[in-house]
């Protein structure tokens, strides 16, 4: 397997963990000193602030994330994956559903492990009210 697809299988695996909100999983998707851009908020360093993010969101609301890839390129050790997502948000406390649509970029090392985790991520909405995960 070329390591563009090994790129593009750990994303669709970090996609399938967040579906499932399996913690445990995503944590493994990131490098130890990842680095997370969201909008709105102060940068996130590490698993530990990444998947208190996470909490938070999923302690809000079930969402389900899919995405629709626009590049992949891989150099050497590092890969720049970037694509547009859709997020469905649906707030636990009943409240109307929210759908979410934005663009995003995430930077891939291949570890000493040889496993591809993202080491940078920075994302944000396309719409002017941006949902629970993009700011809003």
């Amino acid at each position: 397997m070329s390591d563009r697809d090994q790129v593009v299988a750990r994303h669709r695996g970090f996609i399938s963990s967040f579906a499932t909100e399996n913690y445990p999983v995503m944590r493994e998707f990131l490098t130890e000193d990842h680095i997370g851009m969201a909008p709105a908020r102060p940068q996130m360093t590490g698993r530990d602030e990444a998947e208190a993010f996470w909490r938070e969101g999923f302690k809000i609301a079930k969402s389900a994330f899919t995405t629709h890839a626009q590049e992949v390129t891989v150099s050497g050790d590092c890969a720049i994956d970037r694509f547009k997502f859709v997020m469905n948000i649906e707030p636990r406390d009943g409240s109307p559903k929210v759908r979410d649509e934005g663009k995003c970029i995430w930077v891939w090392r291949k570890e000493r492990d040889g496993a591809w985790r993202v080491a940078s991520a920075i994302w944000n909405s396309d719409l002017a009210q941006p949902a629970l995960w993009s700011g809003g």
